[in-house]
């Protein structure tokens, strides 16, 4: 997910920097078309890996939750 996320938000900055695709691209009036899209493929990254993030995180907690309630509880017949 974060490579994907890297990966997109270099693709809007290429559009920004100058090359003969990107002067082409203006010459043609298709920039624009083409930042909208990176830009919308970015912000679809950066949603999916901050809701990544997001579950890890969730998780973690269920786990050190689960932990204590072992560790407190009385689970000792348990095998």
């Amino acid at each position: 997910m974060e490579v994907e996320l890297t990966k997109e938000q270099k693709d809007v900055i290429e559009l920004d920097k100058f090359s003969l695709t990107n002067l082409v691209s203006q010459w043609k009036g298709t920039i624009d078309e083409k930042r909208k899209k990176e830009i919308a493929e970015a912000a679809e990254a950066e949603l999916k890996y901050n809701e990544a993030v997001k579950t890890l995180r969730d998780i973690e907690k269920d786990i050190e939750v689960v932990k204590l309630e072992i560790a407190n509880g009385d689970y000792s017949s348990i095998d």
